[in-house]
């Protein structure tokens, strides 16, 4: 049977697991992101602010392997996981909306409409936030479910981007939304298929968040998945969508930052043709998938072989 926290993440696609982050934790990564963020050139940042690749800085592999990251994954399930990649995303104040997007590309392999997520983002805000300064805001059941939203076009929609006005059709608010109140040191646990945005900064204090990707039981997804996810992790795939510049690679930390969180590496098992994996839009494949009521195939809990 699955637990209620695993039900909470399959229903709506998205948990919350409130005061995560000891202060001192919190603190400590306050005070790495302020410091990566000091490293980055100002023509990086534009009014929505800034999506950073933070592969390349050793000083996360704390926080890759923290302690209570198996522990909330043994809850929701999982017996292991691997570490594909991070971001730090760093909102000025009175900063514009952020474009409705899911973050999932497998939509061409047949895996991607079972219950199990394929993707886990963890996040971590580091300050409160609320609909006022620019908290998190998903649809839920999006993950499993078709919804209008889908039909935005590539041109009105580009994953993990900002709009530089404060309503058109990719950002608007929709009446299906719902705002995620977070306060610092919380964490906020999302699966990649699901339809998810952020509101407008209306004040003038800035909001970083730090999100960390995780593929729940990695070896038991199909081998182009796994090759994918493997690629995108030594920094050797195209971009799967984000607009962040690359920092480096894991591979590449210091020898002892690397023996923190090298058992959370990925490794593909074996070599394969990598198929195309995002062959068609997610709008399309989810419209294929409908079976009456709209929701997906989501009848078997194990990946497709």
């Amino acid at each position: 049977m699955q637990s209620a926290p695993r039900r909470k993440l399959s229903q709506d696609g998205y948990l919350v697991v409130r005061e995560y982050l000891s202060c001192k934790v919190l603190e400590g990564l306050r005070s790495i992101c302020r410091d990566v963020l000091d490293t980055l050139p100002r023509e990086q940042f534009n009014s929505g602010g800034g999506t950073y690749d933070i592969c390349g800085y050793s000083a996360f592999a704390e926080i890759v392997s923290h302690d209570d990251t198996a522990k909330v994954m043994a809850e929701l399930g999982f017996v292991s996981f691997k570490w594909l990649g991070g971001h730090l995303r760093a909102r000025p104040g009175y900063a514009p909306p952020q474009k409705w997007h899911q973050d999932w590309w497998g939509w061409s392999n047949g895996v991607s409409y079972h219950e199990k997520p394929l993707g886990l983002t963890f996040i971590y805000h580091l300050e409160d936030t609320t609909p006022r300064t620019g908290c998190l805001r998903a649809i839920p059941g999006s993950h499993h479910f078709w919804h209008e939203l889908h039909e935005l076009r590539d041109e009105q929609i580009d994953d993990m981007s900002w709009t530089e006005h404060n309503e058109n059709a990719a950002s608007a608010s929709h009446k299906d939304e719902v705002a995620i109140h977070i306060n610092a040191g919380d964490l906020v646990i999302m699966d990649n298929r699901l339809l998810r945005s952020a509101y407008a900064n209306t004040e003038a204090n800035s909001q970083n968040l730090l999100s960390l990707l995780y593929a729940p039981e990695f070896e038991e997804m199909p081998a182009p998945i796994q090759h994918r996810y493997a690629k995108m992790f030594t920094r050797a795939a195209t971009k799967t969508g984000t607009s962040a510049s690359r920092s480096g690679s894991p591979l590449d930390w210091p020898e002892d930052k690397r023996a923190i969180a090298r058992h959370l590496f990925p490794q593909a098992a074996t070599s394969v043709a990598e198929e195309v994996v995002n062959c068609r839009p997610a709008r399309v494949r989810m419209r294929e998938r409908q079976a009456g009521t709209g929701r997906f195939n989501v009848s078997g809990d194990n990946y497709m072989p």
